[in-house]
């Protein structure tokens, strides 16, 4: 039985989550200040990190900012790419193993955020 490629819409949206991930991931590696912001708003409902963190450990946070940043433009690139090409070509497992992907990222990280008591992580993977 052949396989069919998947629809035009989902093609579509993949690619527009894909790049929107993508650029997410670049805010990471080059505006640190943003990305503290950014969680600082998400995981402490102000606009930085709690005073109590010493330099030394604001600058590993950012450092681990930077790492998961760049980490996540190769992933989405690699997503991408996956959607484009392999998705709209119909290639055999492209499909499956995308989903398989995103599924143990987004079971791993969504219990990790809940186990470590920052739930509201959960509203990025989503």
């Amino acid at each position: 039985m052949p396989v069919r490629a998947a629809p035009v819409v989902w093609i579509r949206y993949l690619q527009v989550v894909s790049a929107a991930t993508l650029a997410f991931g670049l805010v990471m590696v080059f505006a640190p200040g943003l990305t503290e912001w950014l969680f600082g708003q998400l995981l402490y409902g102000q606009g930085s990190f709690p005073e109590s963190f010493s330099d030394d450990a604001m600058d590993y946070v950012a450092q681990a900012h930077s790492v998961i940043g760049a980490v996540t433009v190769g992933w989405s690139l690699l997503v991408l790419w996956v959607v484009t090409v392999m998705l709209s070509r119909a290639v055999p497992g492209a499909w499956a193993g995308l989903v398989l992907s995103l599924t143990v990222w987004f079971v791993l990280d969504s219990v990790a955020s809940i186990v470590r008591g920052f739930p509201a992580n959960i509203v990025l993977n989503m």
